[in-house]
């Protein structure tokens, strides 16, 4: 019988278990390929390592079919630069600013996005307009029939006529290639042996998340694709409606961890839990308040009296009309979703709106206009868009409609925030604005991830590959094109290792200890909620806005305390809550990650530093590349790298001569051919 009151009533209320409980059964796998994280960088590296001929295995948290931040839609696809209608080179996309991501992943998305789109297509996905219902309209190139956003003229940024379905087309082909998939289990620990001075990854551990069976892999390369870090500074699974935000909850850096604790050089930690990276823990759903960016681009915004909101370019100059909020203007080279360039962001709303709204020039709330739009950009923004958006189509598109909601003549509220809210470009205030206690890592990467050469393999352990967010490859199209490039170098990599691996018996009973102790705790008060809120209070307190030596010196006090007392005493009764535990355990590794960084780059530039950011989630506002590493002793390591490390030696000086370097068959075996055969296609 479980002792305490609480865990009495627990006991006397609760069924019975479900599942069969395999404790500490062990099931061990071989593989070529192993790709942990079945989301869509994952389920994208596994289809590209099997079509190179090599056995794969894919292992994820929940289903594949919808899994993931991407699981249930995207509406556009970004960086699409290589598409037919583009009046934009991948060359040009890149050295004008018009990608935030980091390191070789800068080029290999603007040329490689379109040619991944494309093979999607013949997975059976709906991509263009093909039954002409947006015919004439500007946005749509009448050759090709694709759909864009944003940039009418220039075309790179593709609206997704089935973006809904994207996931469910990923996981066909996936069972398509016969590719062995297991389903609910967690990742937990990599596995790796020490050659020659050299560590390579030899496979990886995983528990079920039903039955709390042991899982282990033996795998030539590995390709962590396990998504975001979620969860820090709020933890929100708990709460009715969690799953509208951008982000899977389901979350906690488990690939950022299992990297840490293996010795990969990790970057870019420091920019979380600053306002300029800043999600939302508790806000609207995800375009389900008004805005004028992003998915709803270029609607027009009027305040509470109906008076339009005028627009501006990046130079200040008003622009008149709905066209021009589509077309360059000035010296814009093009319009983008997320640049490095100011110049290529999409167009805001007045810069001195907030001064207006104080002085009672316009008033709140404001609202999106969508009424006054044309009737091909109403239904553009307000069906094909929010409708194929993942987390709108069922808390927004489909319950505001079966609500009443007509955007032929009904106005969307935005929330009301801060006035100075309302003119940051890409601000996500469709949510509402985030508070220091109530906000979590950025949607678009603002974790960092660990450090990657143009095999997009970590720079220091061999063997292990990153696709999505563990490195920074935030976002649909950014995802998918790194899986898809991460599975295709893991399978060449694992062609050419003829070196028998064994696996390393110590870390399998290591992790063995670790992952199922908490079963064996008396019981107590503390689970693994308990946990994850006293990390959460550390992270609310000492790693938010303000940033120094001292206060992250007593935040991270507190969080070595955290784990050597409050850890050692959580109590768990099933499967599910030794999941949860597991996933905490990732979330306190990642906060080391987090604070570390901090600390690194105070002692680096001295303090205040964070103050001056200007947009701490750009990497090339940082003045240097930081990368962190911990030694097996525990001792954190740190080092200084230019931001265009890439391009520096030992590789080459431009992006095309090193893409061409690392492959020199793409565009005869992977490049896409616009013959118009996507006619042929069935779902056409």
């Amino acid at each position: 019988m479980i002792k305490g009151k609480y865990h009495d009533i627990f006991e006397q209320n609760s069924i019975e278990w479900p599942y069969n409980l395999e404790y500490e059964k062990e099931y061990y796998y071989e593989t070529d390929v192993l790709v942990l994280g079945g989301g869509v960088a994952g389920a994208n590296a596994a289809i590209s390592a099997a079509k190179e001929g090599v056995k794969v295995i894919l292992v994820d948290k929940a289903p594949v079919r919808r899994s993931g931040s991407g699981g249930v839609g995207h509406d556009h696809w970004l960086e699409a630069a290589g598409n037919p209608a583009s009046k934009v080179t991948p060359e040009e996309f890149v050295d004008k600013g018009g990608t935030v991501l980091t390191g070789p992943m800068k080029y290999i998305c603007a040329k490689t996005s379109w040619d991944l789109l494309a093979d999607v297509e013949k997975m059976g996905m709906e991509v263009r307009d093909a039954n002409d219902e947006f015919e004439g309209a500007p946005f749509r190139d009448e050759e090709s029939k694709l759909l864009f956003a944003y940039d009418y003229v220039n075309r790179t940024s593709i609206r997704l006529y089935g973006g809904n379905f994207y996931k469910p087309t990923l996981a066909k082909e996936i069972k398509r290639l016969n590719i062995e998939t297991l389903e609910r289990v967690m990742s937990t620990r990599l596995l790796y042996e020490d050659v020659d001075g050299k560590r390579r990854v030899t496979g990886a551990i995983g528990i079920h998340m039903q039955t709390g069976a042991m899982y282990i892999f033996k795998a030539k390369t590995t390709v962590i694709a396990t998504g975001g870090v979620y969860g820090m500074w709020n933890y929100r699974n708990d709460v009715v409606g969690a799953n509208s935000e951008f982000p899977d909850p389901n979350g906690a850096g488990d690939g950022h961890a299992m990297a840490w604790l293996v010795g990969a050089e990790i970057v870019m930690m420091e920019r979380a839990g600053s306002k300029g990276s800043a999600g939302h823990a508790h806000g609207q759903p995800s375009y389900g308040g008004a805005s004028c960016y992003n998915t709803h681009y270029p609607c027009t915004i009027v305040d509470a009296d109906g008076k339009p909101i005028p627009w501006q370019d990046h130079e200040g100059n008003i622009l008149e009309t709905l066209e021009d909020r589509t077309r360059p203007q000035g010296d814009a080279p093009f319009i983008t979703d997320f640049g490095s360039n100011p110049m290529t962001e999409q167009y805001k709303l007045i810069q001195d709106l907030p001064e207006r709204i104080r002085k009672g020039e316009y008033k709140l709330p404001l609202y999106m206009d969508l009424p006054s739009m044309p009737e091909y950009e109403r239904r553009a923004i307000w069906g094909l868009m929010v409708g194929n958006e993942g987390k709108s189509l069922y808390p927004v598109y489909n319950k505001y409609s079966k609500a009443g909601f007509d955007p032929n003549k009904d106005l969307m509220q935005a929330c009301l925030m801060s006035p100075e809210r309302y003119i940051g470009g890409n601000e996500p205030w469709w949510s509402g604005e985030p508070q220091a206690t109530n906000r979590d890592s950025d949607m678009f990467g603002g974790a960092g991830g660990f450090l990657v050469d143009w095999n997009l393999k970590s720079t220091n352990i061999d063997g292990m590959y990153g696709a999505g967010y563990p490195i920074m490859a935030h976002g649909c199209s950014e995802a998918s094109t790194s899986g898809m490039y991460a599975g295709r170098k893991a399978a060449e990599d694992a062609k050419n290792y003829v070196r028998k691996i064994e696996l390393d018996k110590k870390q399998i009973e290591t992790e063995k200890e670790r992952m199922y102790r908490p079963l064996y705790n008396e019981a107590t008060e503390i689970g693994w909620r308990e946990l994850q809120a006293g990390l959460n209070r550390i992270m609310q307190d000492y790693l938010v806005d303000y940033k120094s030596t001292h206060t992250m010196n007593i935040g991270m006090f507190w969080l070595n305390s955290l784990k050597e007392a409050e850890n050692k005493k959580v109590y768990v009764r099933n499967p599910h809550e030794l999941a949860r535990y597991l996933e905490v355990q990732s979330r306190m590794d990642v906060a080391e990650m987090y604070f570390e960084a901090c600390l690194k780059r105070l002692a680096y530039h001295g303090e205040g530093y964070f103050d001056k950011m200007r947009s701490p989630w750009l990497p090339q506002h940082w003045e240097t590349l930081q990368a962190i590493s911990k030694a097996d002793d525990g001792t954190v390591i740190s080092k200084q790298l230019p931001y265009d490390y890439e391009l520096q030696e030992p590789y080459l000086p431009t992006y095309k001569q090193n893409f061409d370097k690392f492959n020199p068959d793409y565009e005869k075996k992977y490049a896409a051919k616009e013959d118009g055969s996507w006619k042929n296609l069935k779902q056409y």
